[in-house]
């Protein structure tokens, strides 16, 4: 069992006590309202809207990322409903020295990345196309470039 899934029960607030440095890196503290009203929400009530926005702005991808991974297998085009974030390109905007770190979960999101790449409807094809190639351009250029 990985970290992420044994502490789902708990919030990034909570789990900063546990693995400090790792959640709430401390160029990010202070943490903006929207940040910290988002981090004391138990991990198992985090919506995709949540993921996204936190992924975002650099916060608990150690938690976050395999939870966002296993949303995305389901459905690679999953979007937070009120911020008009996608999940793929909130994990594709991870930086690259997560990736070196993490080169099993960089595999994960190449092959949900594929996958998505794969479907043939209009709004795939205006998603990967307009919406993330950008992102989908820098997160293969670490692996091209052997940070991964």
């Amino acid at each position: 069992m990985t970290k992420a899934n044994k502490s789902l029960k708990k919030s990034l607030k909570q789990l900063e006590k546990e693995f400090p440095n790792e959640v709430l890196p401390k160029e990010k503290l202070p943490l903006l309202p929207r940040e910290m009203a988002y981090a004391k929400i138990p991990l198992e009530k985090f919506s995709v809207e949540h993921l996204c926005f936190m992924i975002m702005h650099g916060l608990g991808w150690n938690f976050l990322i395999p939870m966002a991974i296993e949303i995305l297998i389901k459905n690679p085009f999953a979007e937070g409903e009120d911020i008009g974030y996608s999940l793929l390109g909130s994990v594709l905007s991870v930086k690259g020295s997560f990736w070196k770190e993490n080169p099993d979960l960089y595999e994960r999101v190449e092959k949900i990345l594929q996958t998505a790449e794969s479907v043939k409807t209009e709004e795939a094809e205006t998603i990967l196309t307009v919406s993330l190639p950008q992102s989908i351009y820098d997160f293969r250029k670490n692996q091209m470039s052997g940070n991964v």
